[in-house]
């Protein structure tokens, strides 16, 4: 027997709109952010003059409600004269109430399609639990891999890829009395709007002019970033890298974005119809062999042309990467793989940087001993809600700026840096070893190779320099003190490991 989502509604008494409109919901939808945030756990003193700060922001939210109905817990405890009574969790969900929130959404993780649409007809509450739209986008992206037109949503997405015209589309139902941080955070980062103070710090150097000398002495030897602006205007990708030019020459090409290789005419789709919390992001290591044109139209810029790393030839870690994403996407905070430095060309777009230097750590970043896993917020947006007020008290203030179109970045070896793209951006970016050849001497922390070869990689390297780049050794060797019991290529790789407020560096830096 088929019953549809209104009848489902109607039977469980679900339909309706639970929050009154204008200016009473605008107040509401205030609270909600600032009781989301205290509900977990990250308001302090100094947060909560965050929060009258936040009442004073013209429109933070861009949308004005959950489409499920879905409030913070915040809420429960003082707008019961809305909601016309106390939470529905426990009774819709029956025995399952004795679940968290995480542990029934990993739960309905495990279903295929068929059980989760089950699951959606059995309670309000789990009608609202098996709409999370992360549940969606695993299946239709297990289902489909890259090969889907995005519809207005993840669950119409597979819907309209499995029963094309039949699909008879999805329209959420407004379900009163369920409260949940958990379902209602990913909608609050995928709405809110950017809040001025975040782009109120510009404290990068902007150079034009650099000559390399300059740049080595006075940026690269220091290991401090800057921001160069008269290079990318004068590439051929600067004048021809736009939407249109790239979907009429590359829109039947696949690249990788995320898990998955999409068509970029697909993805450029995506990008227009999709509004998620953690979008989808372009970022593919591969375009030199499926778009080879594209390689001629930048120039590797004289500062970072000198790469340690090409000794290896084919065998080195990725190391260039064209990056294309939506507003919204980016990268969350991480030190660039292999001791490494970058650096990041703007093509189009507008990116925001907040950058901290070795052994800082960023507020909210929880790295792993090794540094191998890195523990965060689960998107970008979210750290900014939740972390960026705290870095005006850091002791070690970040470094922060908007990379603007035609703008290159210089990302020293071992910063922590996050990325936000403030608008759709097209960008090129390159990792490469200078004048510090130091790489992990743990074959699990080594990145951008098969696994199979990160065993003894450090020794194909040294050998790769004997070869092609005997005067870094021989330099190494001279700096190293006569009486010391650690080998030429133990300083090089770092096996002396320094500690440093429970973080470390490589003792070759």
């Amino acid at each position: 027997m088929h019953v549809s989502e209104d009848d489902m509604a109607e039977k469980n008494g679900g339909g309706g709109n639970c929050m009154k409109e204008g200016d009473q919901h605008h107040k509401r939808t205030l609270d909600t952010l600032i009781s989301c945030r205290r509900k977990r756990g990250r308001v302090d003193c100094d947060q909560m003059h965050e929060e009258v700060h936040l009442r004073e922001k013209e429109a933070i939210l861009e949308d004005g409600m959950h489409p499920y109905g879905i409030e913070p817990w915040g809420n429960y405890y003082g707008t019961a004269e809305y909601v016309k009574g106390a939470s529905i969790r426990d009774a819709s969900l029956g025995n399952l109430a004795a679940l968290d929130d995480q542990s029934l959404l990993e739960i309905l993780g495990l279903l295929n399609l068929e059980e989760l649409l089950l699951v959606c007809m059995t309670s309000r509450a789990l009608y609202v639990f098996g709409h999370h739209d992360e549940l969606w986008r695993t299946l239709a992206l297990n289902t489909l891999s890259g090969d889907f037109r995005y519809a207005d949503s993840w669950k119409s997405t597979l819907g309209r890829s499995i029963l094309g015209a039949k699909f008879p589309g999805h329209r959420p139902l407004n379900v009163r009395g369920l409260y949940s941080d958990l379902l209602f955070q990913p909608w609050l980062c995928a709405t809110v709007g950017v809040l001025p103070d975040w782009l109120e710090v510009s404290n990068i150097d902007r150079r034009e002019n650099l000559t390399l000398e300059s740049f080595i002495a006075e940026y690269e030897k220091p290991n401090k970033p800057v921001i160069i602006t008269d290079i990318v205007k004068n590439w051929p990708a600067y004048k021809k890298w736009d939407r249109d030019y790239l979907l009429d020459t590359f829109g039947e090409k696949e690249f990788e974005v995320g898990p998955v290789k999409m068509k970029l005419r697909n993805f450029y789709h995506y990008c227009e119809n999709a509004k998620e919390e953690k979008p989808l992001y372009l970022f593919d290591k591969d375009f030199p062999d499926t778009c080879p044109s594209l390689t001629s139209d930048y120039d590797i810029p004289q500062y970072f042309k000198q790469d340690l790393f090409a000794a290896l030839g084919d065998s080195r870690p990725n190391w260039r990467w064209i990056i294309i994403g939506p507003a919204r996407s980016g990268s969350s905070f991480h030190i660039d793989p292999n001791s490494t430095s970058a650096w990041n060309a703007v093509i189009s777009g507008r990116k925001k940087w907040i950058m901290f230097p070795p052994g800082q750590r960023p507020p909210g970043v929880f790295p792993s001993a090794d540094m191998a896993n890195v523990a965060t917020s689960a998107s970008i947006w979210e750290w900014f809600l939740n972390f960026y007020p705290a870095t005006k008290s850091c002791k070690v203030r970040p470094l922060e700026c908007v990379c603007e179109a035609g703008e290159i970045i210089f990302v020293p070896n071992g910063w922590w840096h996050c990325v936000l793209n403030l608008e759709p951006s097209v960008a090129i970016t390159q990792n490469y070893v200078r004048c510090c050849p130091s790489v992990l001497h743990k074959p699990h922390c080594v990145s951008g190779i098969p696994s199979e070869s990160r065993e003894g990689f450090h020794e194909k390297f040294q050998q790769a320099l004997t070869r092609h780049h005997p005067d870094v050794l021989n330099s190494l060797a001279e700096k190293m003190p006569k009486a010391a019991s650690v080998s030429l290529w133990d300083m090089v790789v770092g096996k002396e490991i320094v500690a440093s407020n429970e973080e470390f560096k490589f003792a070759f830096t």
